[in-house]
């Protein structure tokens, strides 16, 4: 929520639920008595963001960087943003 209150543009998260790096941080976070999810482990519910569910084609933390082109064209990143749009 602090950073939508912040940002103007368009905010997305991607996630996968398959990244093994991003859970182990998300379980020290929780031992050290943190709940909230780690940023890009699930959706975040705010009004605002927009949620991808990358999980089909990130398996491991070092995917990211091979199909950031994938990600960018499937965020529709540098086209026109239109509120239409439907945010999955």
């Amino acid at each position: 929520e602090s950073c939508r209150c912040i940002f103007a543009g368009r905010l997305i998260n991607c996630y996968s639920r398959r990244d093994l790096i991003l859970s182990l941080m998300f379980q020290m976070k929780r031992l050290a008595g943190a709940l909230k999810p780690v940023c890009g482990t699930s959706p975040v519910n705010v009004q605002g963001v927009e949620n991808y569910d990358v999980s089909n084609f990130i398996s491991a933390h070092s995917d990211y960087c091979r199909m950031i082109g994938h990600i960018l064209r499937m965020i529709n990143h540098g086209c026109p943003y239109r509120s239409s749009m439907v945010i999955t």
